[in-house]
């Protein structure tokens, strides 16, 4: 998607670089009746000690997105509550990106969001799962975090936070249940994922992106057509695994795994799990 990045955020109001890897997207509302070029413009121009990584924009600027940070650097969007407090065990500023949704307020005070702002919101969140190998779950809100009703439509209306949770799982994904399917369907796409040498147990963060078990994991994505061993690319970090596919253009998203699944010990796949069921989500 066309995202504008001619207001870049003042240094003053972030941090260059992060101290953790980006596992979160968390959703705000500005709160304030002005679009995503204003609030650019904005954050660009003045210390506030605040900022965020996206602003999308009301239907007047057809859900424009402006990027104020970069999701490379650390914006200071979902800090702990006024006491000092977290409510979610693991997201912070340095792990999440924010998305700051632009928003209009009725007579009666109840702020409200466009029809496209969402729209395009949903694409922009996409998009970045795919580039950062974030599954839904971990799409949360800042009140997940603070307990701030913020965004106060999706917060205050259960239903529409739900509806934008579903939109982020909807359309183009595909579902196996059978790990040699999983298996086909990458070689199918040009990579051949081959665990020849995992053995044992070996458990990446419990952060529900991927449950892998395997004591000696020697991890190989290569082209189908068969690259020369010095050509193939060795991943002992599960992450570096899931970042490699991602950039394929294939997310691999192994939240909800249930029960355990092992492909054929025939050195494609080994593969143990005791969650949930097995994604491979296609970016659009």
């Amino acid at each position: 998607m066309d995202i504008n990045r001619d207001y870049p955020c003042d240094s003053r109001n972030y941090r260059k670089g992060r101290r953790d890897s980006i596992k979160y997207i968390v959703i705000h509302y500005v709160g304030a009746s002005g679009g995503a070029r204003d609030n650019a413009k904005y954050y660009g121009s003045s210390s506030v000690g605040t900022s965020a990584h996206f602003f999308v924009g009301h239907a007047s600027e057809n859900g424009a997105v402006y990027q104020s940070v970069d999701p490379a650097d650390c914006a200071w969007h979902c800090g702990h509550d006024p006491g000092g407090k977290y409510y979610h065990p693991e997201c912070r500023n340095d792990n999440a990106i924010g998305i700051e949704m632009c928003t209009h307020q009725n007579a009666s005070g109840t702020w409200y969001f466009d029809d496209i702002t969402v729209e395009k919101a949903v694409e922009l969140t996409k998009e970045l799962m795919a580039q950062y190998g974030i599954d839904a779950d971990h799409v949360i809100r800042h009140y997940d975090v603070t307990h701030k009703t913020c965004p106060a439509p999706f917060v205050l209306d259960a239903q529409a936070w739900e509806s934008f949770k579903n939109a982020l799982r909807s359309a183009g994904v595909e579902e196996y249940t059978a790990a040699n399917d999983i298996v086909w369907e990458l070689a199918h796409r040009g990579i051949v994922l081959d665990s020849d040498g995992m053995v044992g147990e070996m458990e990446a963060e419990p952060d529900g992106r991927l449950y892998w078990l395997g004591r000696k994991l020697v991890q190989y994505i290569r082209t189908h057509e068969g690259a020369a061993k010095q050509e193939v690319e060795e991943y002992t970090d599960v992450h570096d695994i899931v970042w490699d596919l991602n950039f394929r253009g294939i997310v691999l998203d192994m939240d909800g795994m249930e029960a355990e699944m092992k492909a054929e010990p025939d050195g494609r796949l080994y593969w143990l799990g005791r969650k949930g069921l097995q994604y491979l989500r296609v970016r659009d």
